[in-house]
């Protein structure tokens, strides 16, 4: 079974804390097999550096933008829309 890791990023986070994150998120033992990202509405300059510089160290990130900002909730639901089936799925189809 894959892992997916589901996030959203609003203009107020810190390119920081992204950062972070996504180093966090590579230095696991376990690699996912996809990180779908939410850009929840338009984000700074420098955000849009920091997740331009992931999406080229990492072919599993997705990103989706939003136009305008919609809560993390409906943020991270629409996450889901973007995830791949896992086999598990497949077989339920």
């Amino acid at each position: 079974m894959g892992i997916s890791v589901l996030m959203s990023i609003y203009k107020k986070e810190k390119p920081e804390y992204f950062r972070e994150t996504m180093e966090s998120i590579l230095a696991q033992t376990r690699q996912p097999e996809e990180i779908v990202l939410i850009e929840d509405g338009t984000l700074t300059p420098e955000l849009d550096a920091v997740i331009e510089e992931y999406q080229k160290r990492c072919s599993n990130l997705k990103v989706y933008p939003h136009k305008e900002n919609q809560m993390l909730g409906r943020a991270l639901a629409d996450c889901l829309l973007y995830t791949s089936p896992s086999p598990r799925d497949k077989r339920q189809s």
